[in-house]
């Protein structure tokens, strides 16, 4: 992961960009050793923070690159998940069924940023042109299944990031931001229950056993309430017997 960070870093300081910052965002959120990444970028580390996966974001920032990323849950991707892979079974925004790609590029919409380039496999880039075609992608693998992959050589998939995020970066005003102003959401839970743990929330309606929803006032607070839920639904599965 770190040789497809520093190619999408080098891409995007080849293009002119003054100011980097990377933001580790999966699982406990310090995959990443600082030792390992390139010195003209900068690192946000550890578990938990604001705004999550896009923690260090706002409307200073020209464009975000997402390195890395998987489908959402319920497709045939390499290791497809939405946020807490034990919890959610499905994340809708407005109807539409949104994964982490969508759910984080609808908050950095918020601030008018354009998500400008994503990596992952053939399942992911399929979910990233029915949001904003424009978006440039790289795909590092083919999904067989969940736990299978037909894998690029990094050699191969490193060049790939780093000459489309330098493309990318140049013509970053030209791509426009995943913009949606309020959020109805609805999730869909793996375990009967999560959904009354969820109703303890202020503003979060237990529609059924699996099923809740609310409504955000923007991606931003949409972020907030899913982590909201996310996480005392994960209490509430350790009782689960």
């Amino acid at each position: 992961m770190a040789g497809d960070v520093n190619a999408a870093i080098e891409g995007a300081l080849l293009a002119g960009a003054d100011e980097i910052v990377v933001n580790d965002a999966h699982g406990t959120m310090r995959n990443l050793c600082i030792e390992d990444i390139h010195p003209a970028a900068r690192l946000i580390s550890g578990y938990p923070k604001p705004q999550m996966m896009m923690c260090g974001l706002d409307g200073s920032f020209d464009a975000a690159v997402f390195v890395g990323y998987h489908s959402r849950s319920g497709t045939g991707g390499v290791l497809a998940h939405t946020i807490s892979g034990g919890v959610f079974f499905n994340v809708s925004y407005n109807g539409k069924p949104a994964g982490e790609f969508a759910i984080n590029a609808a908050l950095a919409g918020a601030y008018g940023v354009p998500v400008i380039l994503v990596s992952g496999d053939d399942c992911l880039q399929e979910e990233v042109k029915e949001w904003n075609p424009a978006i440039g992608y790289v795909t590092t693998k083919n999904a067989i299944n969940r736990s299978c992959a037909n894998c690029l050589h990094p050699e191969t998939v490193t060049r790939s990031i780093k000459e489309t995020t330098e493309r990318m970066v140049k013509c970053c005003r030209e791509i426009p931001p995943v913009k949606l102003e309020e959020v109805d959401v609805e999730i869909t839970y793996k375990f009967p229950g999560f959904a009354l743990a969820a109703a303890s929330i202020p503003g979060v309606e237990m529609m059924d056993p699996i099923t809740s929803r609310f409504h955000a006032a923007g991606p931003v607070e949409a972020v907030d309430l899913l982590m909201a839920v996310s996480n005392a639904s994960n209490v509430y599965s350790n009782g689960l017997y």
